[in-house]
């Protein structure tokens, strides 16, 4: 196999994984510092503001529901680059052309891109944009089949 699929595989990866972390980092690490007025206020009233997840169910506030997904997503981020590289790692030949694992990864990185282009700033929409393209260009990437060889016993 060209070193190329695994090249590309691993790039996107990484774009999704870099994400995952400046979000941790930059949103809920004791680094962050303290909220600009306007934003202050909006997270004082989510703070008291009940948000029941089932009908008698546990009782939490709109900030932790927000809170817990935006670390949770930032989790999820880091995670999928590191079980993408593994993965390829363990078993290159999951980057066949149009296999699912390669299709799977186009995917999730394009609807990435389809959210960002939604909800979030530029930098967010480059990052998931050039994580795309890097899975989509797998599909286009030069492959050779991989002849197994016996083991030399000399």
């Amino acid at each position: 196999m060209s070193p190329w699929p695994l090249r590309l595989c691993y790039a996107g990866a990484a774009l999704i994984g870099l994400i995952g972390v400046a979000h941790l980092l930059m949103f809920h690490s004791p680094l962050t510092g303290p909220l600009p007025a306007g934003e202050r206020a909006v997270a004082d009233l989510a703070a008291v503001t009940a948000s029941p997840m089932f009908e008698n169910g546990r009782q939490v506030t709109v900030r932790d529901f927000n809170d817990g997904t935006s670390a949770e997503m930032g989790m999820l981020a880091m995670m999928f680059a590191v079980v993408v590289v593994l993965a390829v790692r363990e078993a290159p030949r999951l980057l066949r052309r149009w296999s699912p694992f390669s299709l799977a990864c186009t995917a999730v990185s394009g609807f990435s891109v389809w959210l960002c282009v939604a909800y979030f700033p530029e930098p967010l929409i480059v990052l998931t944009g050039m994580s795309t393209v890097c899975f989509a260009l797998v599909f286009a990437a030069p492959f050779r089949p991989v002849a197994l060889r016996s083991p030399s016993y000399s």
